[in-house]
């Protein structure tokens, strides 16, 4: 493929790309014995990308451009190496991230930028920072007493 890309991550604290190679390796057995089979073994390769993540400090400034609200919607990482992208989708395909849409990877910025802005408010990743007064999933003893609960 060739090139860069830009990915959009929903992921609040960002993720590193590594791909792995299998590699073929000999099995210790008891005693330190060398087993008689080859086994095939993953071993990392380099270089390890990282992506940024829509995650922000309280008060703080983002760090990378986010599409959406901090915390809540995509942040965008540009010049990511396409064919390191391309092998750690191949190897990550069946991933919860990649199936729920929370990473994907767009030839430019503005095509991702778009990508994201249609899909903000769909997707949740589950890691979202928690409203105790209008978050449903927030339990009840977490949530501000109002009056009404008090009588």
């Amino acid at each position: 493929m060739g090139g860069t890309v830009t990915v959009a991550c929903k992921v609040p604290n960002g993720l590193d790309l590594r791909i792995f190679h299998k590699v073929a390796d000999k099995e210790s057995g008891p005693g330190g014995q060398v087993a008689s089979f080859e086994i095939m073994r993953p071993n990392p390769a380099k270089p390890i990308i990282h992506i940024n993540g829509c995650g922000v400090e309280a008060n703080a400034a983002p760090t990378c451009r986010i599409i959406g609200k901090p915390r809540h919607g995509y942040a965008l990482t540009e010049n990511v190496d396409a064919d390191l992208w391309e092998e750690w989708f191949s190897q990550n395909h069946d991933s919860a991230i990649v199936k729920n849409g929370l990473i994907w990877a767009l030839d430019t910025p503005e095509d991702a930028a778009a990508w994201a802005k249609e899909r903000k408010a769909d997707i949740r990743s589950g890691l979202e920072p928690i409203t105790p007064d209008k978050d449903w999933r927030t339990p009840k003893s977490v949530r501000t007493m109002t009056k009404k609960e008090d009588e």
